[in-house]
């Protein structure tokens, strides 16, 4: 199946190995965001990184974390991030405490919906790998980030 991310960017000169490899990680992590994007849209008219602020803020306990500890704990840190903290504690999701900001129960209750939707979605689409190929792809996908 080599060669396919050519076709789909309409590329006709043949690329690189890494090259290829890359835009393949890129276009595929890019196809995840965006599957998991429709699930937050729909469900919570959430963007992805709100819900991955709100998915930290819980994990974080009723403590909270500072705004540089959630940067620290994202996986692709937002500029923006003030704003979605911002536009979070206007919504009711979270909660500033001095600091420190953390999930309130709207927050805990929209979350409590959206992870059985995206659970559902990352499960399908992962669900076409076994769990061998599955443990293999995370395990190069790692490799390729040390």
């Amino acid at each position: 199946m080599s060669g396919r991310i050519q076709q789909e960017i309409r590329q006709s000169k043949p690329l690189p190995l890494a090259v290829e490899a890359h835009l393949n990680v890129q276009r595929t992590a890019t196809a995840l965001r965006d599957l998991v994007e429709r699930e937050t849209q729909a469900a919570g008219g959430l963007k992805q990184v709100e819900f991955n602020v709100l998915r930290i803020l819980r994990g974080a306990g009723p403590e909270g974390l500072t705004t540089e500890q959630v940067r620290d704990r994202m996986i692709s840190p937002d500029a923006m991030l003030p704003a979605v903290l911002g536009g979070l504690a206007n919504r009711g999701l979270i909660e500033r405490i001095e600091q420190r900001r953390r999930i309130s129960a709207e927050g805990l209750k929209m979350l409590a919906t959206l992870d059985t939707r995206i659970d559902a979605a990352l499960a399908d689409r992962i669900g076409r790998l076994s769990p061998d190929e599955a443990r293999t792809l995370i395990d190069l996908l790692e490799r390729l980030r040390d």
